[in-house]
């Protein structure tokens, strides 16, 4: 028996906390998506943690190896970054997850946290699509 959508992002998450990019892309699609990242409130907070070198976190990403690229960015530019879910909310085919995300700038040594939400899509048990906004809300409204 497969995996249900919320055991798959959630192990996304626990892949992305040990710094597991195998494991982070074992729960996405080949040609997984992540949308741009419009919400400037997101932005202002990563930047004021990550320094300039953040906007790799805002832009657009389509296949496997771009979120590979992507991620070893995002260790690059941070001494730990963290990921905590606060809770999973499940339909069909998406799953949307408020989460804490905690960092230390590598270049500027700030801690700091940015409280946003997750919308994935969802088909045949992997990750299809990443939207990241800034309200929990924000996400459910951009599922329905």
């Amino acid at each position: 028996m497969g995996r249900t959508n919320v055991e798959v992002v959630r192990g996304i998450y626990e892949a992305f906390n040990r710094r597991d990019i195998d494991g982070i892309l074992n729960g996405m699609d080949p040609d997984i998506e992540i949308e741009e990242t419009q919400d400037l409130a997101y932005a202002a907070r990563l930047l004021r943690v990550l320094g300039p070198r953040f906007v790799v976190l805002s832009g657009a990403y389509r296949g496997c190896e771009e979120v590979r690229k992507l991620f070893e960015a995002v260790w690059v530019i941070s001494d730990w970054f963290q990921a905590n879910p606060e809770e999973f909310i499940e339909d069909d085919d998406w799953v949307v997850v408020p989460l804490r995300l905690r960092a230390r700038g590598r270049d500027s040594g700030e801690e700091g946290e940015a409280v946003t939400a997750h919308a994935w899509t969802m088909r045949n048990g992997k990750a299809t699509k990443l939207q990241v906004y800034a309200e929990r809300q924000q996400a459910l409204n951009a599922v329905r």
